[in-house]
């Protein structure tokens, strides 16, 4: 590289550039592939064992797993209502006798993430105290309202890590653009210059050369 040229060092990593070509893919597609691997989870449970009476489980059962990941599908076009549904949903799912023991939470976990990463303040602290609320009131046990504090807080810090780092890639990308267009002005104005040639030898301001005739002798 020759010298006085400008060096344009990125700071990306390669997790950056993985999440960027992640983020280049359509929003709807990545979402609905979580939606569609969290209901399997939340249907696992249903799908892969008998109930106590030996058939099938409860039909309840599977509406609810399904309604309370489904909604993951818009999550990034309203996070809060998105999570709301979801977590209004998994409540309903002990109102069948005959269902499998599981918790209904991973569509409220990432519901919660996505708010904590993509929705404003004020909406983020109004859903975490009536989260950390709601589950004080319907908690059964110590152990249960222990376990789905931890799990809140646990998804907002997530959340809030994930949009600190969005908004560092953004900030580096701002930053390489910005060193990118002040190299090109810089060759831009050195195109421009241009030193001027040197006086030639036999233009005006040379000097003179004197030549001098000696008379010779005939012989």
């Amino acid at each position: 590289m020759r010298e006085g040229q400008w060096h344009t060092v990125s700071d990306l990593t390669l997790v950056d550039v993985a999440r960027r070509r992640l983020q280049a893919l359509p929003h709807l597609w990545v979402d609905g592939v979580l939606a569609g691997a969290i209901t399997v989870v939340q249907l696992w449970p249903l799908i892969s064992s008998a109930s106590s009476m030996g058939g099938s489980w409860h039909w309840w059962g599977y509406v609810v797993a399904i309604a309370a990941s489904l909604p993951l599908v818009w999550r990034r076009r309203a996070p809060v209502t998105v999570l709301v549904v979801s977590l209004c949903t998994s409540e309903l799912y002990d109102l069948a006798d005959d269902v499998a023991r599981q918790p209904i939470w991973y569509g409220v976990l990432v519901g919660f993430y996505t708010v904590a990463a993509y929705s404003s303040r004020a909406p983020r602290i109004i859903v975490l105290i009536l989260t950390c609320a709601g589950t004080l009131l319907t908690a059964g046990s110590w152990d249960t309202l222990l376990r789905g504090t931890v799990q809140v807080v646990a998804a907002y810090a997530i959340g809030r890590a994930a949009a600190t780092s969005r908004a560092h890639a953004a900030a580096l990308e701002e930053r390489t653009a910005r060193l990118e267009r002040e190299r090109q002005t810089g060759w831009k104005g050195n195109a421009r210059w241009k030193p001027s040639a040197p006086p030639s030898a036999s233009g005006p301001g040379s000097p003179a050369t004197c030549t001098t005739s000696w008379p010779t002798r005939s012989a």
